[in-house]
């Protein structure tokens, strides 16, 4: 799966900009409930990372061993994640996450301002094509 391309057809721009409007809003959601998780992960890690200094200063091994790993057909399953595996993978994605919704708010901010200004009031047909629900290219047909 190299890109995820999809297309949407929007009959207005005020159309197109309610369909910003909802993903914004759908991602600023998904942020608020990602940090909420990645704050309990964050206080699981750290306290994990206590017990596995205790552990090597202990046993004398340096790193236990981290969690079962199974890969299938490019798929990674983990098998009792770690605090600090299941921190990572929140961070990356709440980093990704807020990402494209500064994205989203930018391609917003300029078809309000451009396009909106311009050509608001005129019929047009506006073929979008997203990446991940995101605006990449727009045909502006009149």
């Amino acid at each position: 799966m190299a890109t995820d391309i999809d297309i949407a057809i929007f009959r207005s721009i005020k159309e197109l900009l309610s369909f910003l409007d909802q993903q914004i809003s759908s991602n600023e959601k998904k942020l608020k409930e990602l940090q909420a998780m990645l704050e309990t992960a964050r206080g699981r890690k750290a306290k994990y990372e206590k017990l596995r200094k205790l552990i090597e200063e202990v046993s004398g091994e340096s790193k236990p061993a981290l969690s079962t790993t199974i890969n299938v057909s490019g798929l990674r399953i983990v098998i009792d994640p770690k605090p600090i595996e299941e921190f990572d993978v929140l961070e990356l994605a709440y980093r990704s996450l807020q990402d494209k919704l500064e994205v989203l708010r930018k391609i917003r901010e300029i078809i309000s301002k451009y396009l909106e200004k311009y050509l608001g009031e005129e019929p047009v047909t506006i073929i979008a094509e997203l990446r991940a629900n995101v605006p990449t290219k727009l045909l502006v047909k009149l």
